[in-house]
């Protein structure tokens, strides 16, 4: 991988078109497996025709098929920077190809390091770049690191399916090597899991698969974890016969590589079969892993040792080594603070990515769908409150109107009646009554303008939008539905107008005003907020029930099916809030607990509308 390696100096003014080295370098690449050596002797060849004609494309291509023909130990020290150089000037200049296979190695070796959250990027990098390619060879790879990824961090059902999309891929293009590796992961996914059998069974399949493939490589991994499941199933005369197999394997880079996680292993059967000598010899000889900076193979081997010479009786080593398992610890102490939160970086990265990939191809006319009927649901509920409140004016209109009927035919025999107050008290009950019929039908009006206000009907689609307008005309429409007892708090600042769609935001608001009113059904108190801060608009919805259950907070913005009740309803209404906050370039957010939900709302302002 070290440029200028050459024995001689390199003629530039012979050396061959950039291109031709590029195509040199593909040959090169398809040799890793058969005939290695080949392979990285014309890639060590290209580094130094390119380093000095300055071919920084070949240069960078040349690193990277070196990192996959070369062995381990020949990697130089400042190898792991080479290759995420040579990955950012891949992606420089646009070699989707190349660039894939650098981050693909690159992942592999975060992996090993313990850096799980950088290995995510680049699982992340194979996989976009793999579909957008139609590299479905590279796309295994990007599952397969995926699948051992989430398994590192406890994502056991994501790990199965994205080994198992992996594996019908492989299959699909009949790779047995890739079939192999993925066999592998499924491996780990069971026995992270506890399913020892089923662990055991999946190894055979790779050991079997990795020997039809000539993946030697797979098959000493495969044999050092069926180390690992014999010893978590206590057949520790098993472990000890399938680790020393792999302790005898004389290829390079299983020594650089597994060997010493073979160790460790082998280090744990001997002490629990109270062999302490043989634990310090095989442990402090698993210390030799500085594949890249293996931290947690050296760190858990020096939290072994340190167990072995305390049984030794030797105070001074186990403490030695105690500290230097601390000192280990903290080289990836950074990569432990990722660990608090990789379950919802993973988590959130598979759903986005999930969900951009297909919603532009197949579920836009769906989405699109869910809005407008959840929309129209919004607005039939509304209608329902609404109809049941026009009742009340309406039957004061009847019964006024009643009253104007018999009042003036009262007039009319008075106005024969020499008694002149007969005729001023049935006037002065016809006034009172059409006073009271011009107040019902002002309220009537009133709900009606509040529904066209919040439907917009009869306005442009898009235009500036008044929120806290909106919220109250969301509150106003929602009042007749409330149950007793429920009070609406509100603490309306007016905010800058934002760009959009008036009616869709309105029924966000909506929803999110009946999902608090559903948390409390027996009454309690909702308090409504908005205000400016910066370039954004804030709206808060707060609710005082008991909060949202944990187990449904990471689906809370999916779209998903309702079994709580006694029919099974498609659930969309959260799903739509989000979409249409999405759509307006905002973000909406809830905070939890056993005290209520908050929803906050976060929409960027239009700089052209704040005058």
């Amino acid at each position: 991988m070290e440029p200028g390696t050459s024995q001689a100096p390199v003629d530039v003014s012979k050396a061959p078109p950039e291109a031709q080295l590029l195509r040199e370098l593909e040959d090169a690449f398809a040799l890793r497996f058969d005939e290695p050596e080949v392979g990285e002797g014309i890639a060590r060849r290209v580094m130094d025709v390119a380093e000095a004609a300055g071919f920084d494309h070949a240069l960078a291509a040349a690193v990277t098929v070196f990192a996959y023909t070369s062995d381990i130990g020949d990697a130089p020290p400042d190898a792991l920077e080479q290759l995420q150089h040579a990955y950012r000037t891949l992606d420089a200049v646009g070699d989707e190809l190349f660039a894939m296979r650098c981050a693909d190695m690159l992942c592999t070796i975060f992996e090993g390091m313990g850096d799980l959250a950088t290995s995510l990027g680049y699982a992340e990098v194979v996989l976009d770049r793999a579909r957008a390619t139609g590299n479905l060879r590279m796309e295994i790879c990007a599952l397969s690191s995926l699948g051992g990824i989430f398994t590192a961090t406890g994502e056991l059902d994501s790990a199965r399916a994205k080994v198992e999309r992996g594996l019908e891929l492989a299959r699909q293009i009949g790779d047995k090597r890739l079939e192999s590796r993925l066999e592998l992961r499924r491996s780990n996914t069971s026995l992270r899991g506890g399913d020892l059998e089923g662990a055991r069974a999946q190894l055979a399949r790779v050991i079997d698969l990795a020997l039809e493939a000539g993946a030697l490589f797979t098959k000493y991994n495969a044999l050092s974890e069926l180390g690992r499941v014999h010893e978590a199933s206590g057949d520790f005369a098993l472990a000890e016969r399938v680790l020393e197999e792999v302790l005898a394997c004389e290829d390079n880079d299983i020594q650089e590589v597994i060997v010493p996680k073979a160790r460790v292993i082998l280090g744990r059967v001997y002490l629990a079969t109270d062999r302490p000598e043989l634990a310090r010899a095989c442990l402090a000889a698993a210390e030799s892993a500085t594949f890249f900076r293996m931290w947690p193979t050296l760190a858990e081997a020096a939290r072994l040792l340190a167990e072995t010479h305390q049984r030794l009786g030797e105070a001074d080593l186990a403490l030695a080594q105690y500290r230097r398992h601390i000192q280990l610890r903290d080289e990836i102490r950074d990569v432990e603070s990722l660990q608090a939160v990789q379950r919802f970086q993973v988590r959130a990265a598979q759903r986005e990515a999930e969900q951009e990939r297909l919603r532009y191809a197949k579920l836009e006319a769906m989405q699109t769908q869910l809005v407008e009927a959840e929309r129209m649901a919004a607005v039939g509920s509304l209608a329902a409150g609404i109809a049941h409140e026009m009742n009340s004016p309406l039957g004061v209109i009847q019964t006024g109107l009643d009253t104007v009927e018999r009042a003036k035919a009262r007039i009319q025999d008075a106005l024969t009646d020499i008694a002149a107050p007969r005729a001023e008290a049935a006037l002065s009950a016809l006034s009172a009554a059409r006073a009271t019929s011009i107040s019902a039908l002002e309220r009537l009006d009133g709900l009606v303008s509040s529904l066209r206000r919040f439907t917009r009907l009869d306005e442009a689609e898009v235009q500036a939008v008044d929120l806290t307008e909106g919220l109250r005309e969301a509150i106003v429409l929602l009042r007749p539905t409330l149950p007793p007892g429920l009070r609406v708090e509100q603490a309306l600042d007016p905010v800058p107008r934002i760009v959009g769609w008036p009616a869709r935001i309105n029924q966000a608001f909506v929803c999110l005003l009946m999902n608090a009113v559903e948390a409390q059904p027996q009454g309690g108190l909702i308090r409504v907020e908005s205000r400016g801060d910066g370039d954004l608009a804030i709206v808060r919805i707060r609710d005082h029930g008991p909060g949202i259950p944990p187990e449904i907070q990471p689906q809370l913005f999916e779209i998903a099916f309702d079994g709580s009740g006694a029919r099974t309803r498609f659930r969309v209404g959260l799903a739509t809030v989000r979409e249409v906050v999405r759509r307006h370039g905002g973000e909406i957010d809830f905070e939890t607990s056993e005290r209520g939900t908050t929803f906050e709302l976060r929409f960027p302002i239009d700089r052209r509308l704040r005058r």
